[in-house]
């Protein structure tokens, strides 16, 4: 390690060491005083900086004592996590494909997919992601399919769209055809 590296890591050091009175480290706090320059854009910013630090502070305490308040009713988040509880929750099929070990998965691993997509730069998130892989594997497990395949998202006007490709297995798909 050279003399420069060593003297830009100890410099790291120093700026994220956490403050034992606020619990934050000083990079954060001027990142937080950067972005409300940028955002305020005062005209002398450097005369103004040290006011702005202490608003950046107060704020930051404040944001910090609404967080212990209790919220009234049921949050958005509570909701969505309430919608998605299933996705989660391990079933007796779930049990078995575990004990066997050798059940082969109709679909590809879209977690390592969406992970080359985030190197370029694009994807939908790896939250996202997984989301849509747990629900492509229920399907999978609901309906008696070759292959399932994530196809992309449409982006609707009422709401978006994720859209799978599936095969049926042999003989089921068309059973479903001639009832209709």
């Amino acid at each position: 390690m050279t003399t420069l590296d060593a003297q830009v890591h100890a410099a790291k050091t120093v700026l994220l060491q956490t403050s034992t009175v606020s619990k934050k480290n000083l990079y954060d706090h001027l990142c937080d005083c950067l972005a409300k320059v940028l955002e305020e854009r005062p005209e002398n910013a450097a005369d103004v900086f040290e006011t702005l630090s202490e608003r950046v502070k107060k704020e930051n305490s404040q944001n910090n004592t609404n967080l212990l308040q209790d919220q009234e009713g049921p949050s958005q988040r509570l909701d969505v996590a309430n919608e998605q509880k299933p996705l989660f929750e391990v079933t007796e099929k779930d049990a078995d494909v575990e004990a066997d070990e050798e059940v082969s998965v109709p679909f590809p691993d879209l977690m390592d997919i969406a992970r080359h997509f985030e190197e370029g730069g694009i994807g939908l998130g790896r939250d996202e992601t997984f989301h849509i892989f747990l629900a492509l594997k229920k399907l999978s497990q609901e309906q008696p399919l070759a292959s399932v395949r994530f196809w992309g998202k449409v982006f609707g006007t009422e709401a978006n769209y994720i859209v799978a490709e599936t095969e049926f297995q042999e003989g089921e798909g068309e059973e479903e055809e001639e009832e209709e």
